[in-house]
């Protein structure tokens, strides 16, 4: 069986001689980071929902002001005012 990678997941290895040291590098490259404000939608065709039997709700195709952005640099920062909210509660 031959080596297979998806993400850092590595499939089929004998043994995990430096398996470590390339699940490091992997885990060292820098990430994606979209501007997700940029991300341009396109609306689901009513014709696909009836093939699938399935129905969309409506609160799905909203946006909703109160989800958090994604991407890793908006978690870092969200946690970090958090912190520094938590820090001043602490220190009254």
């Amino acid at each position: 069986m031959g080596k297979e990678r998806i993400n850092a997941v590595q499939r089929g290895l004998m043994n995990r001689n430096g398996w470590r040291k390339k699940w490091k590098s992997i885990m060292d490259r820098p990430t994606e980071d979209p501007d997700l404000d940029q991300l341009k939608t396109i609306p689901i065709d009513d014709r696909l929902t009836k093939e699938l039997n399935i129905e969309i709700p409506n609160r799905f195709k909203i946006s909703d002001k109160n989800f958090q952005k994604g991407g890793e640099s908006k978690a870092w920062a969200l946690l970090g005012s958090f912190m520094e909210k938590r820090e001043q509660r602490g220190k009254r």
